[in-house]
């Protein structure tokens, strides 16, 4: 393999491993914009019982 090919490609996985090194735990701890649960969601647009 071409040595200039290997250090490139060796540079650009270590770039992304940082990225995700750095950006994996900012993403896990991020707020969703809709926090309610799936379960309230779908029961506000239920239709409800007459009588």
């Amino acid at each position: 393999m071409n040595t200039i090919f290997r250090k490139s490609m060796l540079s650009v996985a270590g770039l992304a491993f940082a990225g995700g090194v750095f950006a994996g735990p900012i993403a896990a701890h991020a707020n969703p914009v809709d926090a309610k649960p799936v379960a309230v969601a779908v029961q506000s647009w239920a239709p409800r019982p007459l009588g």
